[in-house]
Formats: C-alpha cells, structure tokens, sequence
C-alpha cells in the first residue's frame, strides 16, 4: 500500500527570470538531485523536535548520534591516552557492540570524520587483535570523511603511502581497502591517537540494533546487544535538590537509582558484566530556545553491599566512598561507562607490564616509575613520579614485603590511582599540576577518606608546596599513605571500644618504617 504525505518545506525564490518551480530553493539541508528531499524532510522533523530550524545551530556530533539512534554517547581523548592499544582495544569492543564512531580534530583544517575498525577475522569468523600466518601486526583505523572531500591523511598508510607495498594484493582485498581520493583513508593507531583530539562512540540500544538487524535480514547476528532502562526524574527546590558530596546533609535527597549488574555469558571465565550510565537534561535545545540555561550536573556511584530496596540515607554517604563519580558540568548528558573498558584495560596493563618486568614477571620501584611516568606524564603537567613516591607505591602493595609487585598487584595500584586522578582533575580545573591546599579535605573526601583538623594540618604541613598548592605527585603519595595506614589500622586487633589498635613494638616499627 502506498501513502502520499503532503509537506511544506521552506522555500526562497534564486532566480527571478526563471519560471515554474526551478525558481525556487530549498533554504535550508538540500540534495544535488532536484527531486530528492528524504534530508530536507528529515531535517524540518529534527526542527519540530527542536522546536524551530533556529534550534538545531550548533552542537555536538554526540547530539545528533544519541537524538537520530537514542544510543548513548562516551567520549575520548586520543591524545591523552597512554597507550594507543588501549585505545585500538577500545575500539575493537565497541564495533562488537555495533556502536557508531565519529572522531574529530581541534583548532586545525581537519574536518570531523567518521571512525570505522577494521579488526582481524579468525576462521570461526570473530574478531581477533593478531593477524593470520607469521606476519607484522600492525593496528590500523579506516576513516572517513563525511564530507567526502578529497582531503585526507598523507602519512603512513594513507592513500600514497609506501607502507602498503608490503601487504598482498588479498590482503588489501580482504579488508577492502580502496584508493579513491574520496576521503576514506587509513591511518596507525598511533598517529590517530597524535593527531585526533575527540573519538565519540555511540552504544546502540537494543530497538536500533534489532530494527538494523531485521532490515538486512541478520536476525541470527552474534554481535553483542544491550538491554537498556531509562528513568525520568528531577531536581525541585527544597525537595530533591540535594546538590554535591559537599553538602553531606542534602546529597541524600538527590533522586536515586538502583541497578544490579548480572554476569550476561556465563560460558566465559569473567564474571562481570558492563553497565553504561548517562544522565541527561532533556528538552534542552527547546528550553534554550526559551532563555532557559544549561544547569551543571553530575552524579556518583555507589556499591551497595547488602540487601535493600529503599533509597541510602545520609549515614550510608558519611562512611562508604563513590566507585565512580563525574564532574559536574553544564552539557547536555554525562555519561559513564564504569565496567566496559575493564577486559581492554587489563590485556593492555598486561603487555605493558610483561615488557617493563622481564622474566620474573615483577617490578621494584625503578620499573614502576618507567611504567607511571610513561602513562601520566601526557595527561599532567608535572616531572615525573620521584622514586619515594614509587616505592611507598610498593610497599602499599607489597604484602610479603619482597620489595616486587606481581601483576596482580600492580593491577590493584593502577585502579586507585585511576580513583586518584579522577579526583586531582576535578580540583584543578584550571589544569595547571596543581590545587589550592585548603581544597585538600574536599580532595580526600571525594576518594573516601575523612580526617580531623589535626591530622589535616599535618598533611598541609607534609604535602603542600611553598606557594601552599598540591601538585599531583604529592597529592598521590599522600592517598597512597593515607591508604596504607588506614588499612594497617584496619587489620590490627582492636581494643575493647573499638577506637584504638593493639601493637606490638615490631609490628608497630614495621608499619612505620615501611610505608
């Protein structure tokens, strides 16, 4: 059955000379071909939505993906990254996944570009990281430009690039690659990750990918599919208006949301699964429209050990620390993807661990530096970790006190200094290395620990510089010391009140002495 849909589309008149309808134009999106308008139709019921053609100035690529897939969109910065495989990891879960990519450079004449991986396929058809045969692996991106301009990239294994007169011809025909001059270009890892600023993965939800999946007659298809919940709530004065962890006494009015994160494959060795949190101000280019601002938002959160339907209470915040919170900021959704990278992140820690700790499959506190300096020298403006920080680092680690730290370890230390980092970043909003040292106790708080004025003031005294500001390095060890004595507390027989920890002398001279 056919239907006839009758549209007004806006108009203005090019050439006065001209008659009957070849002197008028489309204003705003228009095709080459006179007689198509599937974007000009689009375009005016994306303005509907918006609330005028005025409304749709401006944005963010991330807007139009989550607005026209109602996915969720989680950002990256290349060029921040430690390590690229991290990254090219990254990339390859999420074409599992089915997401859409889009990636873009800043302040240079290089116009966003959508982002596709092309992975390594195995004989059972999955995507695998190693190439087929006793060959140089290589990881590469396929990006295009969706201008479709000529304009492309003119390194290593661009279009002119020598790099592929070492791949066969089916090689080449196997992943398709193509010399057009048509904007589609390959590139290393990398140089995307030196010369991309912004990568936007869009996670598909389950009505986008079953809808494509019934479209090409896929409905076997084994990529990975989500489920998904949405919940509408808001923040009204004197009411739910909690505002941040600062202001203890109100953040537990904040609405709340519980979420039980089940193993989904329970044929595989992990027994985690992978959550995707986003919050977002909704209506907002209808409400800008209006005079309305963008408020800052943000939320945290929280593991909850026991049992429980209702809502936490202020007590529960007071004692137990966030797993994960972001910074508040006035954009139009925040997300969090808390457990998605985990699997990624640890095959990468891996190898970059195995090259720094040779045959004992260890590191002391010189190894460590290397390992630190190389992944946060990029993203702070400091001089490196110093050897006494890395080796209370160790020693916090260290339970059989061997002076080594085994993977396993390691991979306890990079998760809070992830904690750590997140938290210095929120207080140096400036991103200058450094934070004022009254903005300390807030500091420690956002990562769980509480103290009393005395003890703050002595960690004044240690850890602030003469200008009286943090830096990252000192800001670090003092988590790490403050962990370290925490949980040597914590484990020691207590008294009869439970306030105060028995000691022996040794035990008391081996905690103090190494730390």
């Amino acid at each position: 059955m056919l239907y006839q849909i009758l549209v007004r589309l806006p108009v203005c008149q090019q050439n006065n000379n001209a008659k009957g309808p070849s002197k008028w134009q489309l204003v705003f999106m228009q095709s080459a071909q006179r007689t198509e308008f599937w974007s000009a139709l689009l375009e005016k019921a994306y303005a509907k939505l918006a609330g005028s053609y005025e409304a749709l100035i401006g944005g963010l690529s991330s807007e139009a993906m989550e607005d026209f897939t109602g996915g969720i969109t989680v950002s990256y910065a290349p060029r921040q990254v430690p390590c690229p495989r991290v990254l090219f990891h990254t990339i390859l879960e999420a074409n599992k996944r089915s997401c859409l990519m889009n990636c873009s450079v800043v302040k240079m004449k290089t116009q966003d570009a959508l982002l596709y991986c092309e992975s390594f396929v195995t004989e059972d058809g999955k995507p695998t990281d190693e190439p087929p045969g006793d060959t140089v692996f290589v990881p590469l991106v396929r990006i295009r430009n969706p201008w479709g301009s000529s304009r492309e990239w003119s390194g290593d294994w661009g279009d002119k690039s020598k790099a592929w007169a070492a791949v066969s011809a089916e090689e080449k025909a196997r992943i398709n690659v193509k010399f057009k001059g048509d904007g589609e270009f390959w590139m290393s890892i990398k140089d995307f990750c030196k010369f991309f600023s912004d990568l936007e993965m869009c996670h598909l939800g389950p009505e986008s990918l079953a809808h494509a999946r019934r479209q090409a007659g896929k409905l076997n298809d084994k990529r990975r599919c989500w489920e998904s919940v949405s919940h509408k709530s808001a923040w009204r004065k004197r009411l739910s208006a909690g505002g941040c962890r600062n202001n203890l006494r109100s953040f537990a009015s904040n609405p709340q949301f519980q979420v039980t994160v089940v193993d989904p494959d329970e044929t595989d060795n992990d027994n985690t699964g992978t959550v995707i949190v986003g919050l977002m101000q909704i209506n907002l280019r209808r409400r800008r429209a209006a005079g309305d601002r963008m408020l800052f938002i943000g939320y945290e959160i929280y593991r909850r050990r026991t049992d429980g339907t209702g809502p936490l209470d202020t007590n529960f915040f007071r004692y137990n620390r966030c797993a994960g919170f972001t910074t508040h900021t006035n954009k139009r959704q925040i997300p969090m993807e808390p457990s998605a990278q985990e699997l990624t992140l640890e095959r990468a820690l891996r190898d970059a661990f195995a090259k720094v700790a040779g045959a004992d499959l260890e590191v002391d506190a010189y190894e460590l530096r290397d390992i630190l300096n190389i992944a946060f020298m990029k993203e702070f403006k400091f001089d490196g970790f110093c050897l006494e920080t890395c080796r209370s680092m160790v020693a916090m680690m260290d339970a059989d006190q061997s002076g080594k730290l085994g993977f396993q370890e390691f991979k306890t230390l990079w998760s809070s200094l992830r904690l750590w980092k997140t938290a210095f970043k929120k207080f140096d909003e400036d991103k200058s290395g450094n934070f004022n040292s009254y903005e300390l106790r807030q500091a420690l708080k956002t990562v769980g620990y509480r103290v009393s004025n005395k003890i703050f003031n002595c960690l004044v005294m240690r850890y602030a510089n003469r200008q009286g500001v943090i830096e990252f390095d000192d800001f670090i060890v003092c988590c790490v010391r403050l962990k370290t004595v925490f949980e040597t507390f914590s484990a020691q027989e207590k008294t009869a009140d439970g306030v105060s920890a028995l000691f022996s002398k040794d035990k008391f001279l081996s905690a103090a002495a190494y730390v």
